[in-house]
């Protein structure tokens, strides 16, 4: 196979995105494209990532794909190549791939993959020429993972890498915090390095996944007042909708992967205060000294047994038949009742 059939299979791979395996020192022919006419301004657009036209890594693990992606937005009737140029650690320039621009609109990407095979910086560096001419450089780091333990867990808490949380003091409508931490078994640290997402995930009492959150190696996430957070040790919450028990998990992927979990927390009802009314004893009916609802001659029997010292009044009762407010049942009480029954009198003022 001649070097022009090579340079063209290795042009077409790249158009794809695909893994370019570097074997030799050569630059293949730069292809050149006109950029859609339809484009009023241009701007480049360049990142590491560890699949095609992915979200940007600035670190990754030996041995795993690397892609340089880059996106240009083109400028009307303008002619121009991109072309690729990726440095190792060592600083070799040799692995050279150009590669045309694929897509149509006003923006087009495309991706070049190679083997993260040496530890350390590399670099890559994306050249615009023609029409329009410029210059973009980034970096990714490659580290060595071999070496790591991963450990992880979680638990539940009542506040943001707080304390474990005891089952039943929080209730519904309250937030239950999962928390978590990735550190290795050999030092004890947390791992900052790699290429790895972690997931959490609650389960409510129905066994239905409440909500999810991700978190990524390669971002840095805001830490709250008097928390040092990091992609290795943060949390996630949710609100505690029934009662019953909730369930935490948490998923690794990339450069390490596992599962963790479960781990359980049961929620109390919501709690209601019940506010008591106090009711008020209706006062007795004046005269009505023995509590029947009418007056009769029962009540100056009860009246002369009090002055007698045979029954004794209530405080209900006394107030009933105590005309004269001095205290006491009197005679003179139980006979204003006589003539109040024979129609002598007609209230007790």
């Amino acid at each position: 196979m001649n070097m022009k059939k090579v340079l063209a299979i290795v042009s077409a791979l790249c158009m794809m995105g695909a893994v370019v395996p570097f074997t030799g020192n050569y630059i293949p022919e730069q292809n050149v494209i006109t950029a859609d006419a339809a484009a009023t301004d241009y701007g480049v657009n360049v990142w590491f990532s560890s699949t095609a036209k992915g979200a940007e890594k600035d670190v990754i693990a030996k041995g795993k794909q690397l892609y340089v992606c880059y996106e240009l937005k083109g400028q009307a009737e303008k002619s121009y190549t991109a072309t690729v140029t990726l440095y190792s650690p060592t600083g070799d320039s040799s692995e050279v791939v150009s590669s045309k621009l694929s897509g149509s609109g006003t923006s087009t990407s495309n991706s070049v993959g190679f083997t993260a095979s040496t530890v350390g910086e590399w670099k890559a560096v994306v050249t615009v020429t023609g029409d329009i001419t410029d210059q973009f450089t980034v970096t990714c780091n490659v580290i060595d993972t071999s070496g790591y333990s991963p450990s992880a867990r979680i638990w539940f808490s009542d506040a943001g890498l707080g304390d474990t949380v005891s089952n039943n003091s929080l209730k519904v409508g309250d937030r239950l915090f999962l928390c978590y931490e990735l550190t290795d078994k050999n030092t004890g640290n947390f791992i900052l390095t790699g290429d790895y997402e972690i997931k959490l995930t609650f389960y409510n009492p129905d066994n239905e996944a409440a909500y999810t959150a991700n978190f990524y190696s390669y971002r840095n996430y805001s830490v709250p007042s008097g928390l040092e957070i990091s992609p290795a040790n943060c949390y996630t919450s949710t609100l505690l909708t029934s009662a019953g028990t909730w369930t935490g998990y948490l998923e690794i992927s990339g450069d390490y992967n596992g599962t963790v979990g479960p781990v359980y927390y049961t929620a109390a009802e919501a709690t209601t205060e019940t506010t008591v009314i106090p009711t008020e004893t209706p006062a007795l009916l004046p005269g009505d000294a023995d509590n029947s609802g009418k007056i009769d001659i029962l009540d100056v029997i009860t009246i002369n047994k009090a002055i007698l010292s045979k029954e004794k009044l209530t405080d209900e009762q006394l107030k009933a038949v105590d005309f004269n407010s001095n205290g006491k049942p009197e005679a003179s009480e139980a006979l204003m009742i006589m003539k109040y029954i024979v129609g002598l009198i007609t209230d007790f003022s």
